[in-house]
Protein backbone atom coordinates (compact mmCIF):
# COMPACT_ATOMS: atom_id res chain seq x y z
CA UNK A 1 0.00 0.00 0.00
CA UNK A 2 1.27 3.49 -0.82
CA UNK A 3 2.25 6.16 1.69
CA UNK A 4 -0.09 9.00 0.73
CA UNK A 5 -0.25 12.49 2.25
CA UNK A 6 -3.62 12.91 0.55
CA UNK A 7 -5.06 9.82 2.24
CA UNK A 8 -3.81 11.13 5.58
CA UNK A 9 -5.55 14.44 4.86
CA UNK A 10 -8.79 12.85 3.69
CA UNK A 11 -8.82 10.29 6.53
CA UNK A 12 -12.23 8.91 5.60
CA UNK A 13 -14.41 9.11 8.68
CA UNK A 14 -15.51 5.66 9.82
CA UNK A 15 -18.88 5.09 11.43
CA UNK A 16 -22.18 3.25 11.26
CA UNK A 17 -24.78 3.82 8.56
CA UNK A 18 -27.06 5.66 11.02
CA UNK A 19 -24.30 8.22 11.56
CA UNK A 20 -23.92 8.70 7.82
CA UNK A 21 -27.66 9.10 7.31
CA UNK A 22 -27.65 11.92 9.87
CA UNK A 23 -25.57 13.94 7.40
CA UNK A 24 -28.22 13.84 4.66
CA UNK A 25 -29.45 17.39 4.04
CA UNK A 26 -26.41 18.99 5.66
CA UNK A 27 -25.20 22.11 3.79
CA UNK A 28 -21.69 23.47 4.09
CA UNK A 29 -21.09 27.25 4.21
CA UNK A 30 -19.55 28.74 1.04
CA UNK A 31 -15.79 28.34 0.82
CA UNK A 32 -13.11 29.18 -1.75
CA UNK A 33 -12.07 26.48 -4.19
CA UNK A 34 -8.90 24.65 -3.28
CA UNK A 35 -6.88 26.24 -6.09
CA UNK A 36 -6.93 28.53 -9.13
CA UNK A 37 -6.39 27.08 -12.59
CA UNK A 38 -3.75 28.70 -14.80
CA UNK A 39 -2.73 28.44 -18.46
CA UNK A 40 -0.23 25.62 -17.92
CA UNK A 41 -2.87 23.37 -16.34
CA UNK A 42 -5.35 24.17 -19.13
CA UNK A 43 -2.72 23.25 -21.72
CA UNK A 44 -1.77 20.06 -19.87
CA UNK A 45 -5.40 18.93 -19.59
CA UNK A 46 -6.00 19.64 -23.28
CA UNK A 47 -2.96 17.50 -24.07
CA UNK A 48 -4.29 14.71 -21.83
CA UNK A 49 -7.53 14.34 -23.81
CA UNK A 50 -5.87 15.22 -27.16
CA UNK A 51 -7.88 18.43 -27.60
CA UNK A 52 -6.42 20.82 -30.20
CA UNK A 53 -8.89 23.66 -29.50
CA UNK A 54 -6.75 26.78 -30.15
CA UNK A 55 -8.28 28.63 -27.20
CA UNK A 56 -6.53 26.17 -24.88
CA UNK A 57 -3.19 26.55 -26.63
CA UNK A 58 -2.99 30.32 -27.24
CA UNK A 59 -1.78 32.33 -24.22
CA UNK A 60 -4.18 35.07 -23.17
CA UNK A 61 -4.79 37.17 -20.08
CA UNK A 62 -7.87 35.06 -19.36
CA UNK A 63 -8.49 31.71 -21.02
CA UNK A 64 -11.52 29.46 -20.72
CA UNK A 65 -11.01 26.56 -18.32
CA UNK A 66 -12.14 23.28 -19.95
CA UNK A 67 -15.40 22.09 -18.36
CA UNK A 68 -13.70 18.77 -17.67
CA UNK A 69 -11.45 20.56 -15.16
CA UNK A 70 -14.35 21.73 -12.98
CA UNK A 71 -13.68 19.20 -10.21
CA UNK A 72 -10.10 20.37 -9.77
CA UNK A 73 -11.51 23.27 -7.71
CA UNK A 74 -12.81 20.74 -5.18
CA UNK A 75 -9.70 18.56 -4.84
CA UNK A 76 -7.33 19.22 -1.93
CA UNK A 77 -3.60 19.39 -2.47
CA UNK A 78 -1.59 16.79 -0.53
CA UNK A 79 0.02 19.66 1.43
CA UNK A 80 -0.32 23.41 1.81
CA UNK A 81 1.06 25.89 4.37
CA UNK A 82 -2.33 26.91 5.75
CA UNK A 83 -5.04 24.66 7.14
CA UNK A 84 -6.25 22.33 4.35
CA UNK A 85 -9.93 21.73 3.67
CA UNK A 86 -11.24 18.17 3.81
CA UNK A 87 -14.06 17.58 1.28
CA UNK A 88 -17.51 16.95 2.70
CA UNK A 89 -17.65 13.42 1.24
CA UNK A 90 -14.57 12.41 3.27
CA UNK A 91 -16.09 13.61 6.56
CA UNK A 92 -19.32 11.59 6.36
CA UNK A 93 -19.02 8.66 8.81
CA UNK A 94 -19.62 5.37 6.98
CA UNK A 95 -18.27 1.80 7.34
CA UNK A 96 -16.14 1.72 4.16
CA UNK A 97 -12.42 2.47 4.10
CA UNK A 98 -12.09 3.34 0.39
CA UNK A 99 -14.18 4.75 -2.45
CA UNK A 100 -14.55 5.05 -6.19
CA UNK A 101 -16.52 7.49 -8.34
CA UNK A 102 -19.68 6.11 -9.97
CA UNK A 103 -21.46 8.93 -11.81
CA UNK A 104 -21.67 12.68 -12.24
CA UNK A 105 -24.22 15.13 -13.60
CA UNK A 106 -23.13 18.69 -14.32
CA UNK A 107 -25.07 21.71 -15.60
CA UNK A 108 -22.95 24.64 -16.79
CA UNK A 109 -24.27 28.22 -16.54
CA UNK A 110 -21.28 30.40 -17.35
CA UNK A 111 -17.64 30.09 -18.29
CA UNK A 112 -14.88 29.88 -15.70
CA UNK A 113 -11.60 31.48 -16.73
CA UNK A 114 -7.98 31.05 -15.72
CA UNK A 115 -7.21 32.88 -12.50
CA UNK A 116 -10.85 33.11 -11.44
CA UNK A 117 -11.58 32.57 -7.77
CA UNK A 118 -14.28 29.93 -7.50
CA UNK A 119 -16.55 29.65 -4.47
CA UNK A 120 -18.10 26.28 -3.54
CA UNK A 121 -21.28 25.38 -1.70
CA UNK A 122 -21.63 21.66 -0.90
CA UNK A 123 -24.40 19.54 0.57
CA UNK A 124 -25.17 15.86 1.16
CA UNK A 125 -28.08 14.57 -0.93
CA UNK A 126 -28.39 10.90 0.04
CA UNK A 127 -26.75 7.78 1.47
CA UNK A 128 -28.02 4.46 0.10
CA UNK A 129 -28.76 1.23 1.97
CA UNK A 130 -25.94 -1.33 1.96
CA UNK A 131 -25.15 -2.69 -1.52
CA UNK A 132 -22.90 -5.55 -2.65
CA UNK A 133 -20.99 -5.02 -5.93
CA UNK A 134 -18.07 -6.52 -7.83
CA UNK A 135 -15.75 -4.17 -5.90
CA UNK A 136 -17.13 -4.86 -2.44
CA UNK A 137 -19.94 -4.08 0.00
CA UNK A 138 -20.77 -0.49 0.87
CA UNK A 139 -23.00 2.52 0.33
CA UNK A 140 -23.63 4.91 -2.55
CA UNK A 141 -23.07 8.49 -1.41
CA UNK A 142 -24.55 11.42 -3.37
CA UNK A 143 -23.28 14.97 -2.85
CA UNK A 144 -23.97 18.23 -4.65
CA UNK A 145 -21.77 21.26 -5.27
CA UNK A 146 -22.55 24.70 -6.63
CA UNK A 147 -19.72 26.70 -8.19
CA UNK A 148 -19.81 30.52 -8.28
CA UNK A 149 -17.55 33.17 -9.78
CA UNK A 150 -18.10 36.89 -9.13
CA UNK A 151 -21.23 35.95 -7.16
CA UNK A 152 -22.75 34.39 -10.29
CA UNK A 153 -23.66 30.70 -10.55
CA UNK A 154 -21.19 28.95 -12.88
CA UNK A 155 -22.09 25.26 -12.50
CA UNK A 156 -24.24 22.78 -10.58
CA UNK A 157 -22.62 19.40 -10.02
CA UNK A 158 -24.05 16.20 -8.53
CA UNK A 159 -21.63 13.38 -7.73
CA UNK A 160 -22.21 9.75 -6.74
CA UNK A 161 -19.44 7.75 -5.06
CA UNK A 162 -19.37 4.17 -3.82
CA UNK A 163 -17.88 3.98 -0.33
CA UNK A 164 -16.96 0.39 0.49
CA UNK A 165 -14.69 -1.89 2.48
CA UNK A 166 -11.53 -2.96 0.67
CA UNK A 167 -11.80 -6.42 2.27
CA UNK A 168 -15.62 -6.69 2.22
CA UNK A 169 -17.63 -9.41 0.40
CA UNK A 170 -17.89 -8.97 -3.38
CA UNK A 171 -20.22 -10.21 -6.08
CA UNK A 172 -18.34 -12.94 -7.91
CA UNK A 173 -20.89 -13.78 -10.61
CA UNK A 174 -19.76 -12.75 -14.11
CA UNK A 175 -21.12 -9.46 -15.42
CA UNK A 176 -23.57 -9.88 -18.32
CA UNK A 177 -21.90 -8.72 -21.55
CA UNK A 178 -22.85 -5.29 -22.83
CA UNK A 179 -24.42 -5.04 -26.29
CA UNK A 180 -21.88 -5.11 -29.09
CA UNK A 181 -20.63 -1.65 -30.11
CA UNK A 182 -22.06 -0.08 -33.24
CA UNK A 183 -19.76 1.51 -35.82
CA UNK A 184 -16.07 2.23 -35.87
CA UNK A 185 -14.35 4.01 -32.97
CA UNK A 186 -13.60 7.70 -33.45
CA UNK A 187 -10.90 7.71 -30.77
CA UNK A 188 -8.39 5.09 -29.59
CA UNK A 189 -5.77 5.47 -26.87
CA UNK A 190 -3.56 3.07 -24.91
CA UNK A 191 -3.70 3.47 -21.13
CA UNK A 192 -0.03 3.61 -20.19
CA UNK A 193 1.71 4.45 -16.95
CA UNK A 194 2.77 7.74 -18.55
CA UNK A 195 -0.87 8.54 -19.38
CA UNK A 196 -1.92 7.85 -15.77
CA UNK A 197 0.88 10.10 -14.47
CA UNK A 198 -0.19 12.80 -16.94
CA UNK A 199 -3.79 12.35 -15.77
CA UNK A 200 -2.79 12.96 -12.13
CA UNK A 201 -0.70 16.03 -12.97
CA UNK A 202 -3.19 17.62 -15.37
CA UNK A 203 -6.26 17.14 -13.19
CA UNK A 204 -4.61 17.70 -9.81
CA UNK A 205 -6.22 14.49 -8.55
CA UNK A 206 -3.69 12.74 -6.30
CA UNK A 207 -5.95 9.90 -5.16
CA UNK A 208 -3.51 6.93 -5.09
CA UNK A 209 -5.71 4.60 -7.16
CA UNK A 210 -4.74 6.71 -10.17
CA UNK A 211 -0.99 6.12 -9.86
CA UNK A 212 -0.29 3.27 -7.43
CA UNK A 213 -0.92 -0.31 -8.58
CA UNK A 214 -0.92 -1.73 -5.04
CA UNK A 215 -3.60 0.68 -3.89
CA UNK A 216 -5.65 0.05 -7.05
CA UNK A 217 -5.47 -3.70 -6.40
CA UNK A 218 -6.70 -3.14 -2.84
CA UNK A 219 -9.75 -1.53 -4.46
CA UNK A 220 -10.32 -4.54 -6.70
CA UNK A 221 -8.76 -2.99 -9.83
CA UNK A 222 -5.88 -4.66 -11.70
CA UNK A 223 -3.64 -1.56 -11.89
CA UNK A 224 -3.64 2.24 -11.66
CA UNK A 225 -6.62 3.65 -13.54
CA UNK A 226 -7.83 6.86 -15.22
CA UNK A 227 -9.95 9.25 -13.17
CA UNK A 228 -13.40 10.74 -13.71
CA UNK A 229 -12.05 14.03 -15.05
CA UNK A 230 -10.29 12.25 -17.91
CA UNK A 231 -13.60 10.79 -19.10
CA UNK A 232 -15.41 14.10 -18.60
CA UNK A 233 -12.86 15.96 -20.70
CA UNK A 234 -12.78 13.28 -23.38
CA UNK A 235 -16.59 13.18 -23.57
CA UNK A 236 -16.79 16.98 -23.95
CA UNK A 237 -14.18 16.99 -26.70
CA UNK A 238 -15.76 14.15 -28.70
CA UNK A 239 -19.34 15.36 -28.24
CA UNK A 240 -18.61 18.90 -29.40
CA UNK A 241 -16.79 17.60 -32.47
CA UNK A 242 -19.63 15.21 -33.25
CA UNK A 243 -22.37 17.84 -32.90
CA UNK A 244 -20.37 20.63 -34.53
CA UNK A 245 -20.84 22.94 -31.54
CA UNK A 246 -18.63 24.95 -29.23
CA UNK A 247 -20.25 24.68 -25.84
CA UNK A 248 -21.39 22.19 -23.24
CA UNK A 249 -24.67 22.89 -21.43
CA UNK A 250 -24.96 19.65 -19.49
CA UNK A 251 -23.04 16.40 -19.13
CA UNK A 252 -24.12 13.17 -17.45
CA UNK A 253 -21.37 10.58 -16.99
CA UNK A 254 -21.69 7.01 -15.74
CA UNK A 255 -18.54 5.10 -14.83
CA UNK A 256 -19.00 1.37 -15.51
CA UNK A 257 -15.55 -0.22 -15.07
CA UNK A 258 -12.05 1.23 -14.58
CA UNK A 259 -9.72 1.76 -17.54
CA UNK A 260 -6.37 0.69 -16.11
CA UNK A 261 -2.74 0.48 -17.22
CA UNK A 262 -2.52 -2.12 -19.97
CA UNK A 263 -5.98 -1.37 -21.38
CA UNK A 264 -6.73 0.35 -24.67
CA UNK A 265 -9.78 2.59 -24.75
CA UNK A 266 -11.99 3.03 -27.80
CA UNK A 267 -14.69 5.69 -28.01
CA UNK A 268 -17.77 5.87 -30.21
CA UNK A 269 -20.26 8.72 -30.51
CA UNK A 270 -23.87 8.85 -31.67
CA UNK A 271 -26.63 11.46 -31.68
CA UNK A 272 -29.57 10.78 -29.35
CA UNK A 273 -33.24 11.42 -30.12
CA UNK A 274 -33.16 14.72 -28.23
CA UNK A 275 -30.10 15.97 -30.11
CA UNK A 276 -27.47 15.23 -27.48
CA UNK A 277 -24.28 13.26 -28.10
CA UNK A 278 -23.80 9.90 -26.39
CA UNK A 279 -20.15 8.97 -25.94
CA UNK A 280 -19.41 5.32 -25.21
CA UNK A 281 -15.92 4.33 -24.05
CA UNK A 282 -14.84 0.68 -24.00
CA UNK A 283 -11.85 -1.48 -23.25
CA UNK A 284 -11.32 -5.08 -24.38
CA UNK A 285 -13.18 -6.17 -21.22
CA UNK A 286 -16.30 -4.21 -22.10
CA UNK A 287 -17.93 -0.89 -21.31
CA UNK A 288 -15.85 1.56 -19.25
CA UNK A 289 -17.95 4.74 -19.30
CA UNK A 290 -20.96 6.32 -20.98
CA UNK A 291 -21.56 10.07 -21.19
CA UNK A 292 -24.44 12.10 -22.59
CA UNK A 293 -23.54 15.68 -23.50
CA UNK A 294 -26.02 18.42 -24.38
CA UNK A 295 -24.91 21.56 -26.17
CA UNK A 296 -26.26 25.09 -25.96
CA UNK A 297 -25.58 28.08 -23.77
CA UNK A 298 -22.84 26.84 -21.51
CA UNK A 299 -19.12 26.31 -21.36
CA UNK A 300 -16.89 26.36 -24.41
CA UNK A 301 -15.28 23.04 -25.29
CA UNK A 302 -14.05 21.85 -28.65
CA UNK A 303 -13.51 23.69 -31.91
CA UNK A 304 -16.92 23.03 -33.48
Amino acid sequence: MTDSLLLELLALQRGQIAEGLAWVGRCEPPRPGTRRVGHSQVESFAALVRDDDPRYWTPAARQPVPPGLLLTYTLPLPWRPDAPTTPIWARIPLPGDTLINVSTSTVFHREIGTGDEVMLEEDVVSVSPEKKTRLGTGHFLTTRARFRTDDELAADHTNVMFRYGSDSPRITAPTPPAPAPQGEPVFTLAVTRELCAHNVAASGDFFPGHYDDAYARSQGVAAAYLNTMFFQGLADRLACRHLGVRSVRRRDLRMVAPAAVGDTIEARVRTTKDGAAEVEVRTARGLAAVATVWSGHGVWSGRG
